[in-house]
Protein backbone atom coordinates (compact mmCIF):
# COMPACT_ATOMS: atom_id res chain seq x y z
CA UNK A 1 0.00 0.00 0.00
CA UNK A 2 1.23 3.63 -0.79
CA UNK A 3 1.00 5.96 1.79
CA UNK A 4 0.83 9.76 1.07
CA UNK A 5 1.19 12.47 3.57
CA UNK A 6 1.17 16.49 3.32
CA UNK A 7 3.84 17.84 5.61
CA UNK A 8 4.22 21.27 7.27
CA UNK A 9 7.83 22.64 7.39
CA UNK A 10 8.67 26.06 8.25
CA UNK A 11 5.04 27.09 6.89
CA UNK A 12 5.40 25.22 3.48
CA UNK A 13 3.55 22.30 3.03
CA UNK A 14 5.49 19.98 0.86
CA UNK A 15 3.22 16.46 -0.61
CA UNK A 16 5.25 13.45 0.28
CA UNK A 17 4.82 9.56 -0.09
CA UNK A 18 5.83 7.14 2.85
CA UNK A 19 9.02 5.06 1.97
CA UNK A 20 9.89 3.18 4.81
CA UNK A 21 10.25 4.99 7.78
CA UNK A 22 10.80 8.14 6.03
CA UNK A 23 9.21 10.41 3.54
CA UNK A 24 9.93 11.41 0.18
CA UNK A 25 8.95 14.97 -1.47
CA UNK A 26 6.69 15.16 -4.38
CA UNK A 27 6.47 18.62 -5.03
CA UNK A 28 8.87 18.01 -7.92
CA UNK A 29 5.64 16.16 -9.36
CA UNK A 30 2.56 17.85 -7.79
CA UNK A 31 2.28 20.97 -5.60
CA UNK A 32 0.11 19.61 -3.58
CA UNK A 33 -2.19 16.32 -2.85
CA UNK A 34 -5.78 17.40 -3.71
CA UNK A 35 -8.76 15.26 -5.19
CA UNK A 36 -7.77 16.94 -8.60
CA UNK A 37 -4.59 15.35 -8.73
CA UNK A 38 -5.95 12.00 -7.20
CA UNK A 39 -8.60 12.06 -9.65
CA UNK A 40 -6.34 12.84 -12.39
CA UNK A 41 -3.82 9.56 -11.99
CA UNK A 42 -1.15 11.98 -10.88
CA UNK A 43 -0.18 9.55 -8.07
CA UNK A 44 -0.40 6.69 -10.18
CA UNK A 45 2.42 4.80 -11.03
CA UNK A 46 5.12 6.34 -9.29
CA UNK A 47 8.44 6.27 -9.84
CA UNK A 48 10.15 7.03 -6.86
CA UNK A 49 13.85 7.09 -8.00
CA UNK A 50 15.45 10.15 -7.71
CA UNK A 51 12.83 11.84 -5.39
CA UNK A 52 14.71 13.61 -2.02
CA UNK A 53 14.27 12.59 1.50
CA UNK A 54 12.45 15.07 3.45
CA UNK A 55 14.79 15.96 6.27
CA UNK A 56 14.18 18.30 9.21
CA UNK A 57 11.43 19.00 11.43
CA UNK A 58 8.10 18.99 9.88
CA UNK A 59 4.21 18.30 11.04
CA UNK A 60 1.45 16.55 9.61
CA UNK A 61 -1.20 18.73 7.47
CA UNK A 62 -4.38 16.73 6.41
CA UNK A 63 -3.89 14.09 3.75
CA UNK A 64 -5.75 15.36 1.09
CA UNK A 65 -5.84 19.83 0.87
CA UNK A 66 -9.41 20.23 -0.08
CA UNK A 67 -11.23 17.52 1.69
CA UNK A 68 -13.06 18.12 4.94
CA UNK A 69 -14.02 14.55 5.66
CA UNK A 70 -12.82 11.38 4.89
CA UNK A 71 -14.24 8.40 5.88
CA UNK A 72 -12.81 5.74 7.13
CA UNK A 73 -13.06 1.76 8.51
CA UNK A 74 -10.71 -0.29 10.13
CA UNK A 75 -10.84 -1.92 14.13
CA UNK A 76 -10.69 0.58 17.11
CA UNK A 77 -9.02 -1.83 19.51
CA UNK A 78 -7.43 -5.37 20.31
CA UNK A 79 -10.16 -6.68 21.81
CA UNK A 80 -12.66 -5.94 18.77
CA UNK A 81 -9.96 -7.84 16.93
CA UNK A 82 -10.32 -10.78 19.86
CA UNK A 83 -14.16 -10.82 18.81
CA UNK A 84 -13.89 -11.15 15.34
CA UNK A 85 -11.58 -13.41 15.74
CA UNK A 86 -9.16 -12.33 12.76
CA UNK A 87 -5.49 -11.77 12.78
CA UNK A 88 -3.84 -8.37 13.81
CA UNK A 89 -3.52 -6.61 10.84
CA UNK A 90 0.22 -5.13 10.24
CA UNK A 91 -1.42 -1.95 8.65
CA UNK A 92 -5.07 -0.35 7.96
CA UNK A 93 -7.63 -2.20 5.63
CA UNK A 94 -8.88 0.99 4.34
CA UNK A 95 -8.41 4.36 5.24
Amino acid sequence: MISFARLRRKGIIIPAVKSGEAFLDLSRLVTDISSEVIAGGLLDDLNLAGLAFVDGDFTFEAPIADVRQIAATGFNYKQHIAEMKVPTPTEPDVF
